[in-house]
């Protein structure tokens, strides 16, 4: 293409280049026709035209979410662009793997990824099938709640219940968001209450679970001995 600024009819002989610039984000979306008018010694004149489509990437990211936890195994995402070519394009960024045989769909492993936001990108190509065209996302990894949990370390098998948490923190009232679970005869058990008569002589593991607000869970755990009085007179 041809293109002469501020050409009024009249150009050069044929045999010589002329250029011009087409900036895109002047001329804004859509289809341009650039055109070339020349004009010889004897005022014979020609025109050539040809068009010019400018677009934008154009497109969003789909099965993804904004915020995932630490240690959240490999997520799928995709995409659906609207000015592509139909051929797939490509996923990169921290964490990312772009499968070749699966067109417009990736993974990201918030593990590999780490703590912190990082950027996904799709690169694809325009309806020409040569123009390339990026869009992106951020995706943030929250980390785990950082929770502190201990119990006594031994009971007498003779005493009532055994209130939880004496030390838990955080802690929340809310059972969905902070509760404790251990096994007594086999069988899981979530209670803040632990009745020693009820898990017998021995060891017992209290788990502690605590989810926060982005909905990243964490669990500590600790043991409580049971015994019983032990003597003779």
């Amino acid at each position: 293409i041809h293109y002469y600024p501020g050409l009024d009819g009249f150009g050069t002989p044929f045999n010589d280049t002329l250029s011009g610039i087409f900036d895109p984000a002047t001329a804004g979306l859509g289809a341009h026709n650039i055109s070339f008018l020349y004009s010889d010694t004897n005022n014979c004149s020609f025109v050539a035209s040809d068009s010019i489509v400018v677009q934008e990437a154009s497109g969003t990211f789909t099965a993804i979410d904004s915020n995932y936890c630490e240690g959240t195994p490999w997520q799928g995402i995709s995409v659906s662009v609207n000015n592509s070519n139909g051929a797939d394009g490509n996923f990169y960024g921290r964490g990312v793997n772009d499968p070749a045989s699966t067109p417009l769909w990736g993974q990201f492993s918030p593990t590999i990824a780490g703590v912190g936001a990082d950027t996904i990108y799709f690169t694809y190509f325009g309806t020409d099938g040569v123009t390339e065209f990026t869009i992106d996302t951020i995706i943030n990894v929250s980390p785990l709640p950082a929770i502190n949990f201990s119990v006594d370390t031994l009971l007498n098998i003779t005493q009532g219940a055994y209130l939880l948490p004496p030390t838990a923190t955080p802690y929340s009232s809310n059972q969905d968001t902070s509760y404790f679970t251990f096994n007594i005869g086999g069988v899981s058990t979530e209670s803040n209450t632990f009745f020693p008569t009820n898990a017998g002589i021995g060891n017992t593991t209290i788990t502690y679970t605590y989810t926060d607000a982005l909905g990243c869970t964490n669990t500590a755990m600790d043991a409580i001995e049971i015994d019983t009085a032990r003597g003779s007179f």
